[in-house]
């Protein structure tokens, strides 16, 4: 559902975590579990953005399939800041989006965080100066991470899908990409040279369904 990241000290070293919980089995138990793990880590930065899946990524085919969770295929929300992927884990978007609200206060109201933030105030004198320049902006972000689940379902909008909107696409991968999907999204480890031998017969056979004909003899 998230994918996280941030920055820590080690010693004049500066750090960056990626934390990429599981989608496909997400619960607002596992959010929790992922904000207390972040908390403990003593990041100095953090961003946290709203997973979406991409078209022909190997976990396209599980999201839009319906096993997982619900998914909405509009590629105008597909930016990282909606969630259009819902699993089943959740009630609603909205649960989710209140969970992540509820995270990102949680860090940065957080004393350490606040408490390592003075330690630095100095190095981010010129992000202070951007936070005063466009105060409007920054209280308008503050309002919108204080939102909770019910304040969200009550802003809730509905997005028409555009008319050219194209749904239920198959992506066309190539014998190497397909390979690299199976591998990757098998429960078990799996050589690519025997997966390859398995997919090589199936894309002859299907190019030669669709070879067009031989041209006719001349005499």
């Amino acid at each position: 559902m998230y994918l996280a990241q941030g920055r820590s000290k080690c010693g004049r070293l500066r750090l960056e975590y990626f934390v990429p919980p599981d989608v496909s089995g997400e619960t607002p138990e596992t959010v929790r579990t992922t904000s207390d793990f972040i908390l403990s880590l003593e990041l100095d930065e953090m961003n946290m953005t709203k997973f979406s899946p991409l078209h022909g990524a190997p976990i396209w085919d599980e999201c839009v399939s319906g096993v997982s969770g619900d998914m909405i295929e509009d590629w105008r929300l597909m930016n990282c800041l909606n969630f259009v992927f819902l699993p089943h884990g959740f009630k609603s978007r909205e649960e989710m989006d209140g969970l992540y609200n509820w995270h990102v206060r949680r860090f940065y109201d957080s004393k350490g965080y606040r408490r390592r933030f003075a330690k630095r105030l100095w190095a981010h004198r010129w992000s202070l100066w951007h936070v005063v320049r466009h105060l409007p902006e920054t209280i308008a972000a503050a309002r919108y991470f204080s939102a909770n689940k019910e304040q969200l379902e009550k802003a809730k909008r509905e997005f028409k899908l555009h008319p050219r909107q194209p749904v239920g696409l198959k992506p066309l991968l190539s014998p190497e990409l397909q390979v690299d999907n199976i591998v990757a999204m098998s429960p078990v480890k799996l050589s690519r040279r025997e997966v390859m031998k398995s997919i090589v017969p199936q894309v002859e056979k299907g190019s030669a369904c669709c070879a067009s004909p031989a041209a006719p003899a001349t005499v």
